[in-house]
């Protein structure tokens, strides 16, 4: 040693109280009571409980051969840190704080940008020879800043059986939404791996072109074809006879969740089918609402509804009934029907049994609501909701008017964005 200082309750003396050694290499070591407390490094690194660096892997797990201080103890006492704040108020607590600058000497500012890491908490275990990282959380600036303005972003990493480095399973971003990574397995009651952000409505469009926004990851999307136009019917001047005619089908509905997300889609809503011209004339089916990829492959499609059948004057009151529409994937809408109103059951259509003021009915798509009764001795009602028949006639008793069907309502495509 090149010097040595031995110093006994602050008075330099030969006895081993306090005794500070610096040798030629230029490292420091403070010793108590003969053993070695503290070590500073040649290179300023400052080890506590040994006499060497101890090198470990980050928290990301990349190898790291120093740390500018270390801690080290066969105690659990020895091994930890404790930073406390007294005082009789509630401001000002005891912390750790780590950060980052872009400025090239210490003191010199440079603000940091968007994605520069922050600071990071590791979490490492020995595996026989080196310190490995298992899980890490991690700090990141999550948008542009400025001055008094850091937006920020946490990350929580967990190593899965047999990697030596973890993997992203959650995040907390600027916005304070809670996003866990699509790799991580969804169990019940846990969070979703995506975060829904938008939600866009298709109304119009033949052969149109949908963008996915930037930073989306997956769509949910749910087509719903047009309602099918409802019947007409022939008028009569007999006292006895009593015309029906049928309500529109209600459309078709598909959804499909997609994770290999393009950047654009080709759609087409479907129209709603027109309704049976007065007399004894059918409604017009209504049209199919597609979803296309780029390659013009049809992702999902909604059917429209069916057009209900037309009715002449005569005494037979047997149903007639416009046919559902269909999705691709699943989804039926209701048929239309001369005795009810469309309802929805277990997730597919049906028409209530029995007469409703004994009027007739129209069908419609069970995810957007219910069909319509038109008047009796009317032109049929139109329908207002997407995917929804329109309605069917029922004349009075000697009524010599012809009626026409109530018109379906168009479809929509529904684009849920999640991120």
């Amino acid at each position: 040693m090149a010097t040595t200082i031995n110093a006994d309750d602050g008075v330099i003396s030969g006895s081993a109280g306090l005794k500070t050694e610096a040798d030629a290499s230029g490292e420091l070591a403070l010793q108590t009571n003969g053993t070695t407390a503290v070590t500073v490094t040649a290179n300023s690194l400052a080890i506590r409980g040994y006499t060497s660096n101890i090198p470990a892997d980050d928290a990301g797990g990349s190898p790291r051969t120093t740390w500018g201080y270390q801690t080290h103890s066969t105690a659990v006492s020895g091994a930890g840190y404790l930073a406390t704040y007294w005082a009789n108020n509630e401001v000002g607590p005891g912390g750790l704080t780590v950060g980052k600058s872009r400025g090239a000497s210490i003191g010199t500012r440079a603000i940091v940008q968007d994605g520069d890491e922050l600071g990071q908490i590791g979490f490492v275990g020995d595996d026989g020879t080196n310190f490995i990282s298992a899980a890490g959380i991690f700090a990141y600036v999550d948008g542009a800043p400025g001055t008094n303005d850091m937006p920020g972003r946490l990350v929580f990493k967990t190593a899965a059986d047999g990697a030596s480095s973890p993997t992203e399973r959650l995040r907390i971003d600027s916005a304070g939404d809670i996003d866990m990574a699509a790799t991580s397995s969804l169990q019940k009651n846990s969070i979703n791996a995506y975060t829904l952000k938008n939600i866009t409505y298709l109304t119009s469009g033949t052969a149109a072109t949908y963008t996915t926004p930037t930073g989306v990851r997956a769509l949910k999307v749910t087509t719903i074809g047009g309602g099918g136009g409802g019947g007409g019917v022939d008028g009569s001047s007999t006292a006895s006879t009593v015309a029906y005619s049928d309500g529109g089908g209600g459309a078709g509905y598909a959804i499909a969740f997609i994770t290999s997300v393009e950047a654009s889609y080709v759609y087409t809503v479907g129209s709603g089918g027109t309704g049976g011209v007065a007399g004894n004339n059918a409604g017009a089916a209504g049209g199919d609402s597609i979803f296309r990829n780029s390659g013009s492959t049809v992702v999902i499609t909604g059917g429209g509804g069916g057009g209900g059948v037309g009715d002449a004057a005569t005494t037979s009151t047997a149903a007639y009934v416009g046919t559902p529409g269909v999705g691709s994937i699943t989804g039926l809408g209701s048929p239309g029907g001369m005795i009810g109103k469309g309802t929805g059951f277990n997730g597919f259509g049906r028409v209530i049994s029995g007469a409703v003021n004994s009027l007739a009915g129209s069908g419609f798509c069970p995810i957007v609501g219910g069909g319509i009764v038109s008047a009796t001795a009317a032109t049929g009602t139109n329908a207002s909701i997407y995917g929804e028949g329109g309605s069917g006639v029922r004349t009075s008793a000697a009524v010599a008017t012809n009626f026409a069907g109530g018109n379906g309502f168009q479809g929509i495509i529904i684009v849920e964005e999640y991120y």
